[in-house]
């Protein structure tokens, strides 16, 4: 991956004690102990690994640290939702384009 888009995903990532960048870098390593099966990855195109890796690297990425029970309790998604809809940033927009940008 290009440094600035890495360092992109990696800052885009919340401090949190599970859901972080670490934690990527985990489920990404999972995803190679399954690419190194061969009967597995036969089966899959360039893109659809492709495609596979990269869902692994932002796959959490905002993710605060909660329980969806508190999340849904507390109304955190609607406020989200809401204020990603008033306040829409470009630099994090930019996460969201990484599969076209490689496509």
């Amino acid at each position: 991956m290009d440094c600035e888009v890495h360092q992109g995903v990696e800052d885009a990532y919340l401090k949190n004690p599970y859901h972080n960048s670490t934690h990527a870098a985990d489920v990404v390593q999972g995803l190679a102990c399954l690419f190194s099966n061969n009967d597995f990855t036969s089966q899959l195109t360039d893109l659809e690994m492709l495609s596979m890796i990269l869902a692994c690297v932002i796959h959490d990425v905002g993710h605060p640290g909660a329980l969806p029970s508190t999340l849904t309790s507390t109304l955190y998604v609607v406020m989200t939702l809401w204020k990603a809809w008033v306040n829409v940033d470009p630099q994090q927009c930019r996460l969201f384009t990484l599969p076209i940008i490689f496509m």
